[in-house]
């Protein structure tokens, strides 16, 4: 079933399905793939089921060697590999078309294909977190399919408690550079302290930190408290 997506990018392109465009020869197959990565940069900001095409396209170039039959678009050469075709792609960048590539080859041994571009990029690596067991099942796949990256965390945590996937939340905040010298200065001690490289769990340990000193200094009011209550029961 061809979706909305699907339908657009067909009608930009004046090509064919990517089912079809895989499925003819090498040389042709190339062409038209390369066409639909082209259009990532003008459709995927309205469409994010891009990025699950953008993985299966990745894989079809990787394994069939399709960039034999491109060339640099600035230089006119022909391409030396995988990698230089990714390299040079101006549309989709080198690290999206290996996040991209590696998404699918995590679903894509338990999802067909023709679901998985249906997917969003959110619930395409939510899903991809599943057990196999889980990516199988055609209600998940479906709920994946209909329901936004929220909605759909809340039913695998209703419906297959036992993924126990934990939600990723993106927080941004804006600093001055002297603000950000110190935030930088307190995640490099977190980290040296902690013995991780990443920044999530650096910002984590500080904030455990802050809030353990925060119970110690209540737990003190209070005992300050109570002291002071008793001498003045003594004192009375």
């Amino acid at each position: 079933m061809i979706g909305e997506y699907e339908r657009k990018l067909i009608y930009f392109l004046g090509t064919t399905s990517l089912e079809e465009s895989i499925a003819k020869e090498d040389e042709e197959a190339a062409h038209d793939l390369n066409k639909r990565v082209k259009a990532y940069g003008v459709v995927a900001a309205q469409y994010k089921l891009a990025f699950a095409e953008l993985g299966i396209i990745g894989i079809n170039y990787k394994k069939r060697e399709l960039w034999r039959y491109e060339v640099n678009d600035r230089t006119g050469e022909p391409l030396t590999g995988f990698d230089d075709w990714a390299s040079h792609s101006p549309e989709a960048c080198r690290s999206s078309i290996y996040a991209a590539m590696s998404l699918a080859a995590n679903v894509l041994p338990n999802v067909p294909a023709e679901t998985f571009v249906q997917i969003p990029k959110e619930n395409a690596y939510t899903l991809s977190q599943c057990s196999t067991q889980t990516q199988r099942k055609e209600s998940i796949q479906r709920a994946a399919i209909e329901m936004d990256d929220e909605s759909f965390h809340d039913h695998l945590a209703q419906n297959e408690p036992q993924e126990l996937i934990e939600r990723v939340k993106v927080k941004r905040f804006k600093l001055e550079s002297s603000q950000s010298d110190v935030v930088e200065a307190a995640l490099k001690k977190a980290g040296e302290q902690g013995d991780t490289k990443d920044q999530s769990e650096q910002l984590t340990c500080i904030c455990m930190e802050y809030l353990n000193g925060d119970r110690v200094a209540d737990l003190l009011a209070k005992l300050k408290e109570d002291s002071d209550g008793v001498k003045s029961q003594l004192v009375n």
